[in-house]
């Protein structure tokens, strides 16, 4: 091995049939794992055709069939030509669930002139790839009702825990999303970031739907497609507008932190945020005093000034508790 100019390590040439004899010696036994990075190295130094085969067949055989794909589209020409080796590949195709493709390359080959010599090899693939599809739409259906059920619960759950939950809401369908939006949108014990998030997901899936929404302990109701995300509202971006002018010039280093609190509390109060900061330049005065900058006592002359105080306050006391 050496290294250019680059810092980067080549491998000599030589090395090449090293690794392979490597990777055959392990592949003899079965040991794939073991077989795999030799197989790797070696079809790096030279991508032969016949050592594409066997580095697909070991990823095959320890499950990694994404991957097994990719090797083996690299030498796709190579595998039409023989047809065990399109077969081997069709079947790597179903193991990735690739089905339409799987299915496109079977009825192909059973209605090619002449019948292919494997008739019987692709009328088993055919009824693999049913068996494997429908195995795979049993676990996902498996997988939902879990989901579903998760979200009824998810109130009792740390923080940690419904973001967890989050992220496996973002791989489901959208009627399976709606549903457990539904659920956990009601629920008084979710976490308004948790909320907020699931709301600007139900826009973007352009749900229509009348929604029941608990939020602070009041009992409402949103159409997602009636609401803009929450990077468009006009009210939090003449907030930050505000708090660039008035701070970010004269102090970098605390404009990041309260533009950091001021992220967390329009999350939480998304979708209703106008509500609440109907005096933005009020609203930018409190975070100015919570640090010192603002000497100036804001003097409550209005109802509405009160009530930004009042939901400053609430609003640090609900992030004190989840941080």
């Amino acid at each position: 091995m050496v290294v250019n100019k680059m810092g980067e390590k080549i491998d000599f040439p030589k090395n090449y049939d090293l690794y392979l004899k490597k990777a055959m010696s392990y592949f003899k036994i079965g040991n794939m794992e073991e077989a795999i990075p030799y197989f790797a190295k070696a079809y790096q130094l030279k991508k032969e055709d016949k050592i594409n085969t066997f580095y697909t067949t070991a990823l095959y055989q320890i499950g990694s069939y994404q991957e097994a794909k990719e090797i083996a589209e690299e030498k796709l020409t190579f595998y039409q030509t023989e047809e065990k080796l399109y077969a081997f590949y069709t079947s790597i195709l179903i193991k990735a669930h690739y089905f339409e493709e799987a299915t496109n390359i079977i009825t192909k080959e059973q209605h090619k002139i002449g019948k292919p010599k494997n008739l019987e090899v692709w009328e088993t693939l055919a009824k693999n790839c049913l068996e494997e599809a429908e195995n795979k739409r049993l676990q996902e259906e498996k997988k939902h009702k879990l989901i579903l059920k998760q979200s009824f619960s998810i109130g009792d759950k740390a923080y940690s825990e419904q973001a967890a939950l989050m992220q496996e809401l973002k791989l489901v369908p959208k009627d399976i999303y709606i549903q457990a939006a539904k659920i956990m949108l009601s629920n008084p014990f979710v976490n308004g970031l948790i909320k907020a998030t699931l709301i600007e997901g139900l826009i973007a899936k352009e749900c229509s739907e009348i929604i029941k929404i608990t939020w602070f302990d009041e009992e409402r109701q949103i159409i997602p497609t009636h609401l803009k995300p929450l990077e468009e509202n006009q009210t939090v971006e003449t907030v930050k507008k505000i708090i660039e002018e008035q701070v970010a010039i004269h102090n970098p280093s605390l404009f990041q932190l309260i533009n950091e609190e001021v992220n967390l509390h329009v999350i939480l109060l998304y979708p209703f945020i106008e509500e609440v900061i109907t005096i933005p330049s009020i609203w930018v005065k409190l975070y100015q005093q919570k640090y010192d900058m603002e000497k100036t006592i804001i003097i409550e002359e209005s109802v509405e000034q009160k009530k930004m105080v009042e939901w400053m306050n609430r609003l640090n006391q609900q992030l004190s508790e989840l941080f």
